[in-house]
């Protein structure tokens, strides 16, 4: 599962809407339905989004990893050498 699809799954299991979230980290609403397409996203915006979210990046890829079975790790080596 890409990580734009994971995103929203937690947005939604929070009762979090995706203006919100936008509003909240100062983006637009336009940007923010990009991010939710998005397969990968940027260290910097993982680590921006799950400041947010109150969690670690570890922890999202973990999120992935439950809903899809397995994770593509090349795409999150750079998250995981971060931490």
């Amino acid at each position: 599962m890409h990580c734009g699809k994971v995103l929203q799954d937690i947005l939604y299991e929070r009762r979090i809407t995706k203006a919100q979230f936008a509003r909240t980290l100062g983006i637009s609403p336009q940007r923010m339905s990009q991010i939710a397409r998005q397969e990968s996203m940027r260290t910097d915006q993982l680590e921006r989004i799950c400041r947010y979210l109150d969690m670690l990046p570890s922890e999202f890829v973990k999120v992935m990893e439950s809903q899809d079975g397995k994770a593509d790790f090349r795409k999150w080596q750079e998250v995981l050498a971060d931490e």
